[in-house]
C-alpha cells in the first residue's frame, strides 16, 4: 500500500506482510569492518604510544606521528587536565563541539599507518572518558588506502572498528573506559586509525569526549 502524509511531500509504502519484500540483489550496504575479535595478550614490541603528556596544555595535538583533520568547524582535538569531579589522569585529549558556534563539528585525529602485514599479533587499546556526551559520537576508523594527506581524506576509505568500546553517554563521566584488547591480526597493509569526532549545534549533539593512553603493539 502507497499512502501520503498530508503533513509532508513523503510517500510512505506499507507492507501488508514481511513476505511482500523479496530482496533479489546480492549487494549489501553493511559498513566496511576490521573484526578480528579481541585479543588476549598484548604484544611486547611498542609500534605506537600517545599519553598526551609531552604535549603543552590547552593546545591542539602535534607532533608524534597524528594527523589532525578538521573536516567541518574549527574544533580540534586539544590537550586537558580535568580538575574537580572529573576524571584526573593528568594530560589527555579532548575534543567537543560546545560553546563552538560551529553549525557542526568533524574533526579527526589519526595515527600514524601501521604495517600489519610485516607486523603480527597487533593490538590496539585505549582508554575514553565523556563530559555529557549526548547524541554527539565518537568512533574508531581505519583505513588502508588512504595517502596520509588531507588532501586525500576524501578518495579514501574509511571502515569502523567495532570491537572498540568507547564510552557512551549512558556511562558516568567520573570513569575512564577500556577499549578492550583490540586485536588487529586480520587487517593487512599499512593501516591507519582515526578516532573521529562528529557533533552539531543541536544541543543534544555538543558533547564532549576525552582520549587517552593509546597503545598499537605487535609480538
Amino acid at each position: 500500500m502507497l499512502s501520503k502524509d498530508y503533513t509532508s511531500e513523503f510517500l510512505v509504502a506499507i507492507a501488508n506482510t514481511p513476505a511482500d519484500f523479496v530482496f533479489t540483489d546480492t549487494e549489501r550496504c553493511d559498513p566496511i569492518a576490521l573484526d578480528c575479535g579481541l585479543a588476549a595478550i598484548e604484544g611486547s614490541t611498542i609500534l605506537f604510544f600517545d599519553d598526551f603528556e609531552n604535549q603543552p596544555n590547552s593546545s591542539f595535538i602535534t607532533g608524534n606521528g597524528w594527523t589532525h583533520f578538521k573536516e567541518a568547524g574549527s574544533e580540534g582535538w586539544e590537550t586537558y587536565t580535568a580538575t574537580g569531579s572529573y576524571p584526573s589522569q593528568g594530560i589527555s585529549a579532548r575534543i567537543g563541539y560546545y560553546n563552538s558556534n560551529n553549525n557542526a563539528t568533524v574533526t579527526w585525529l589519526i595515527t600514524p599507518g601501521i604495517d600489519l602485514d610485516t607486523n603480527t599479533g597487533v593490538t590496539l587499546q585505549f582508554e575514553t572518558s565523556n563530559s555529557y556526551a549526548d547524541d554527539s559520537a565518537l568512533a574508531l576508523l581505519f583505513s588502508n588506502d588512504w595517502d596520509g594527506t588531507p588532501s586525500g581524506m576524501e578518495s579514501a576509505t574509511w571502515g569502523i572498528v567495532p570491537r572498540a568500546y568507547i564510552t557512551q553517554n549512558t556511562d558516568s563521566f567520573s570513569n575512564w573506559f577500556d577499549s578492550g584488547l583490540v586485536n588487529l591480526s586480520c587487517g593487512e597493509g599499512i593501516t591507519y586509525f582515526a578516532f573521529r569526532y562528529t557533533g552539531s549545534g543541536n544541543a543534544n549533539e555538543d558533547g564532549t569526549y576525552e582520549l587517552d593512553n593509546i597503545i598499537i603493539s605487535a609480538n
